[in-house]
């Protein structure tokens, strides 16, 4: 969700505290755990495929839900 909301490996990582590394091979092993890409790699910057939207906004929606439920 970082990487999306920023468009940004660099940007998700400091914000979640963690390395570019990581927030990569995390990405990279979701995208081969449900055989689809998620995301467009260009220089400094990412955007999300289709698939890639169709997936953020259900995992917004998920997480409002969720929300919702500690009210």
């Amino acid at each position: 969700m970082a990487v999306a909301e920023n468009c940004s490996f660099t940007k998700a990582a400091s914000q979640l505290c963690l390395t570019v590394s990581a927030i990569r091979q995390t990405v990279k092993k979701l995208e081969a755990r449900i055989s689809c890409s998620l995301l467009l790699r260009a220089v400094h910057q990412v955007t999300l495929t289709a698939a890639g939207e169709n997936l953020f906004s259900h995992g917004e929606q998920a997480l409002d839900t969720l929300a919702q439920g500690l009210q």
